[in-house]
């Protein structure tokens, strides 16, 4: 079960977007962002928001997403 009812829209959109530019392993690579601080794979503008999520939802969140279905 997918909890993107824990992440806004401009979540969403920002983990996409980090989605598509980090390609088929893109969740290794955000833990792996999230545990060094860098986030020099993250498109521009989005490594605020996506320490944000890992600060609200935590790392293990990131097992149970779902980028195909919006949050409400």
């Amino acid at each position: 079960m997918s909890k993107t009812g824990n992440i806004n829209h401009e979540d969403w959109l920002a983990l996409r977007a980090y989605a598509k530019k980090n390609g088929r392993y893109w969740k290794a690579a955000l833990l792996s962002a999230w545990s060094t601080g860098n986030y020099r794979s993250a498109p521009e503008g989005t490594a605020e928001v996506l320490q944000a999520i890992r600060n609200k939802c935590g790392p293990e969140w990131l097992k149970t997403i779902n980028l195909n279905r919006k949050p409400a």
